[in-house]
């Protein structure tokens, strides 16, 4: 058996002596090497990901107001997009604490029923969002669960779709 073809030979490497403007220029580079090395391309999927799920939120939360009385929405596509947004930001920041506040609480029977633990977590977000602006109006607490019941299903719908369309 020959010692160069195991794991532990050694080799040699070579040592390229480098300047400071070298340096310089390689620092200056390095943004553009991260993109053309595929994480710029991650991070534009990501960006892309997220305007696609806001725009399908947004034409949930329009829908949602065409077809459910006491659920309006003052304005046309702004406002679905404001509030889309503001409903994500707020799902984003404590839609997970709560779910676990209230599987915590139910002694674990809303972890079990995790569907129904977070269609009532999306009503108590849906109602949060419109004390938080004008431009939302949802008449009751029974309105808001049917609302997130039906913004749940109408962004699943579009997200399908999407998918099916981009795949």
């Amino acid at each position: 058996m020959c010692s160069q073809f195991t794991p532990f030979a050694r080799r040699a490497i070579p040592v390229r002596s480098r300047s400071i403007a070298s340096e310089d220029q390689g620092a200056a580079e390095a943004p553009r090497r991260a993109i053309d090395s595929g994480a710029g391309r991650g991070l534009a999927l990501a960006m892309a990901s997220l305007l696609i799920t806001w725009a399908i939120s947004t034409v949930a939360f329009l829908v949602t107001a065409r077809i459910l009385p006491g659920f309006e929405l003052k304005g046309g596509w702004n406002s679905a997009a404001i509030v889309a947004a503001l409903f994500g930001l707020i799902n984003w920041a404590i839609g997970s604490l709560l779910f676990m506040l209230l599987g915590i609480v139910s002694l674990g029977l809303g972890f079990l029923l995790a569907f129904i633990t977070r269609w009532i977590v999306d009503a108590i977000l849906l109602q949060l969002t419109n004390a938080l602006t004008d431009r939302l109006t949802i008449r009751g607490y029974g309105t808001a669960l049917v609302g997130a019941l039906l913004i749940s299903l109408f962004g699943t719908f579009g997200q399908w779709l999407v998918s099916g369309i981009l795949a």
